[in-house]
């Protein structure tokens, strides 16, 4: 068991007894403050925003940037999909962004079906 002296345990005590005191006047509306006596402090701490119910946050997204990250990580996507394992490879060339699309050319016209697969699982729309 854990032993404090008591004249410890009588500091903290008194140092909280006297923060309350300090306290005290912010649970009262200020026309009650005028009652309490002169030698109580009676003057309220102004809370912050956060404390009062006050704070209002405002997040802006730059769509432009948010599209080209989402953009570039699905060319690096599409890449690794394409390139498979060694039974399973699409050849392609020219897998790039270009605006608001990702291009890719199909070099081997039998593989263009498999890779219309691929990408309609990446769940992107395909156009030819």
């Amino acid at each position: 068991m854990m032993y404090f002296a008591k004249w410890k345990i009588g500091l903290i005590v008194g140092v909280c007894l006297i923060g309350f005191i300090f306290v005290l006047p912010n649970f009262f509306s200020r026309a009650s403050l005028g009652s309490f006596p002169s030698f109580l402090p009676s003057q309220q701490i102004s809370l912050g925003l956060d404390l009062q119910g006050g704070s209002h946050l405002l997040l802006e997204v730059d769509i432009g940037v948010v599209l080209k990250e989402r953009l570039e990580g699905l060319v690096n996507e599409s890449r690794g999909r394409l390139r498979g394992d060694a039974r399973n490879r699409i050849r392609y060339s020219g897998l790039r962004r270009e605006g608001n699309a990702i291009v890719v050319r199909i070099l081997n016209p039998e593989d263009y079906d498999r890779a219309r697969e691929l990408f309609e699982e990446m769940g992107q729309p395909i156009f030819n």
